[in-house]
Order: structure tokens, then C-alpha cells, then sequence
């Protein structure tokens, strides 16, 4: 795409007629992002293109930082990072269109999580590209809840996750926590698969004031309903 010098004299360029390729010059660089690009989405390279041109399998490496704001929980994480996906990058793709696979924790300064974005079949997108973003420590999403009084009728995790989700606000998936059994106080911990959080992070439930009734009831039998 041509640009007319005339309008770089706020990046050092002395303005000089004529019009000249920016791919035709060696070596470059641009201080100040034009008004049509995104600043955020420029990650590793000096310019990128306008993100409303990109095709899908054209993204690679993307950074995505949208994450960033203040999390709602209350959605689903698959949901909520399309969502993100689509702000960040001015798209408007939807969950019957791409699916998510391969999430996996990435080491780097800013980001801990990398995941692949892939089109579904018979939709009008082809290739795939990677993702990295932030996840969150299973914590953040129970900040100021009362956990320790939580109480369930389920005897597993992934069968008390419409109770959790009911007192908390929130709409975890047997694919963001690890299942097991529930007896009395228990431990929710971050799975492997959960777009949502860091695999490993826990947070007890349940676990105030918990007393084994074995221990609270100290007789075995029953003397009647009489009062005494």
C-alpha cells in the first residue's frame, strides 16, 4: 500500500513529493501506530496490517491482551475467550464457526497460556492459529465469597458444579476443575483443560466449621423424642 510522505512528518520523515512503498524499504521503523491500527495487537513486530484485513490462518503468534480487563466469571471460559478474541481482533466469529484445542502453559513474561483456535468444517475459514493470553488462579474467581459455609448433596465435584456455581455466580465445566469425591470440606483445583484458569490453582469449599458427625454425636442410641 502507497503513502504519501507528506503526512509522515510526525514520525522524523522529511516531507519530500511523490508517493514510495514502505515494503520497499530495508529498514524501518514507525514511532507512532497509525490511527487505523490497533495498538495493542502490534506484538513482536514493528507494523502489522489494519486487523480487520487478516485472515484466520494469517494470524500466528498472536498476543491477546483482552483478557486483561476485569473478568466475568459468570461466563463459560470458552465463551468468554471468544468473546476477547472478537473485541480484540474486530471479528465476529462465533463458537459454531472455530473451536479451541490444545491449551497448554506457556512460559513467557507476560503470558501464561497458549491455545489453538481452529475453524470447524463448512464454514468460510481454513488454517489455524495460536493464541497467548492469561490465565487466572482459581482463586480470583471466589474473591470475597463466603467458600468455608458452602454446602452440597453431591458425593463428587463435577456432580456439585451446579450447587458451586448456583452460590458463587460463576458457570465452571468439568473441563476448568478436577474431579473427586466430596466428604465434608474439599478442594476445587484448576484442570489441565480449563481455558479459564492455571491448572493446579486451588481453593477449599466447604470447610468451615466442618465436624465428623461420629465425632458430634457421641451416643449410638436414640433415648426418644420425649424432650428432657
Amino acid at each position: 500500500m502507497a503513502i504519501n510522505l507528506r503526512d509522515l512528518s510526525v514520525y522524523g520523515v522529511e516531507p519530500i513529493p511523490g508517493e514510495i512503498s514502505l515494503r520497499d524499504i530495508s529498514v524501518y521503523a514507525i514511532e507512532q501506530a497509525p490511527a487505523q491500527v490497533v495498538a495493542r495487537a502490534i506484538t513482536g513486530h514493528m507494523l502489522v496490517d489494519d486487523p480487520r484485513h487478516a485472515l484466520l490462518r494469517a494470524i500466528t503468534g498472536v498476543a491477546l491482551t483482552e483478557l486483561a480487563r476485569a473478568p466475568d466469571f459468570s461466563v463459560a471460559g470458552p465463551v468468554a475467550l471468544l468473546a476477547a478474541i472478537n473485541r480484540e481482533f474486530k471479528l465476529t466469529l462465533t463458537a459454531a464457526q472455530v473451536k479451541f484445542q490444545a491449551v497448554a502453559t506457556l512460559s513467557h513474561p507476560f503470558f501464561n497460556t497458549v491455545v489453538t483456535l481452529a475453524p470447524l468444517h463448512g464454514f468460510p475459514y481454513a488454517g489455524s492459529f495460536q493464541l497467548q493470553y492469561r490465565r487466572y488462579s482459581l482463586p480470583t474467581a471466589f474473591a470475597g465469597k463466603d467458600v468455608g459455609n458452602f454446602t452440597t448433596a453431591s458425593a463428587t465435584i463435577h456432580g456439585a458444579l451446579s450447587d458451586i456455581n448456583s452460590a458463587f455466580g460463576l458457570a465452571l465445566t468439568a473441563a476448568d476443575v478436577v474431579d473427586g469425591p466430596i466428604s465434608g470440606g474439599f478442594t476445587l483445583v484448576a484442570a489441565t483443560t480449563s481455558l479459564w484458569f492455571v491448572p493446579g490453582t486451588q481453593i477449599g469449599l466447604g470447610t468451615a466449621g466442618v465436624t465428623d458427625l461420629a465425632v458430634a454425636i457421641t451416643l449410638g442410641d436414640l433415648t426418644g423424642f420425649t424432650p428432657a
